[in-house]
């Protein structure tokens, strides 16, 4: 880039030029936890989905990447992906928290304030009116339960939290017999338990948690209990919110 308007760090690395990429704050949105069918698992409520789609982990050529950050002000966790998914807290049912969604920058408002930069073909790739994301690091592991997590965050700080793929152990429990067909069926309940997180004092630490879903299937007696997919791997994308004033 010969010519051009470009943002330098202080060691000297572009930040931003015509090739700049990056998520932008589309809203912070107040949910209300609510409690699934076993009350003495966790509470939970679901991602505010509509108008956006939700990345995959799995998934190599996502058309879009939204993410969804949490505030970590209780033990929090995610559980789903690929369009629909939890938030799974130990907040009290009827407890209120945030979630941030940040996505790809839709058309900006140009007035004559703010900084631009487009790329040689027009194309606007920042804008200063935006609240971009600001990966703060990112987490990773291969077991959550052999390795958790403790790690110390800056308290002048406001800081969000993603959990970029789900974690945990989800298995087929054995709940009550199927009577009204016969002896030899019973209901099994999916039970889920993931990595959550919270952050207090400047401290970030992980435990486990889980809940049930609110569905039973009948299989044959045995012939489902205790059937496992596990994946304790975990990747969390932490963010500096400190720019959003509603975080």
């Amino acid at each position: 880039m010969p010519h051009g308007y470009r943002i330098l760090g202080p060691s000297g690395a572009v930040q931003i030029d015509q090739h700049y990429r990056n998520l932008m704050l589309r809203s912070v949105q107040s949910v209300t936890t609510t409690s699934p069918d076993k009350t003495n698992y966790q509470t939970f409520t679901q991602y505010p989905k509509n108008g956006y789609s939700y990345l995959n982990a799995a998934n190599e050529d996502p058309v879009t990447t939204p993410l969804i950050f949490f505030p970590a002000d209780a033990y929090t966790g995610t559980y789903g992906g690929g369009g629909s998914g939890s938030l799974v807290t130990n907040k009290a049912r009827g407890g209120v928290t945030k979630l941030a969604i940040f996505d790809v920058p839709t058309p900006p408002p140009i007035n004559k304030w703010g900084r631009i930069v487009r790329t040689a073909g027009g194309v606007i790739t920042y804008y200063s009116g935006y609240k971009y994301l600001r990966v703060h690091s990112v987490l990773t592991g291969s077991n959550y339960l052999t390795n958790p997590i403790n790690l110390s965050l800056p308290t002048d700080r406001k800081w969000g939290f993603c959990c970029f793929k789900w974690a945990g152990r989800t298995r087929l429990d054995d709940d009550r017999a199927y009577d009204q067909i016969g002896s030899n069926l019973r209901f099994y309940r999916t039970r889920r338990e993931i990595m959550a997180i919270r952050l207090a004092g400047g401290g970030l630490t992980s435990t486990d948690m889980s809940y049930m879903d609110d569905s039973d299937y009948a299989f044959p007696d045995a012939a489902w209990d205790h059937q496992d997919s596990v994946d304790r791997s975990y990747a969390i994308i932490i963010a500096d919110m400190t720019h959003v004033p509603e975080w």
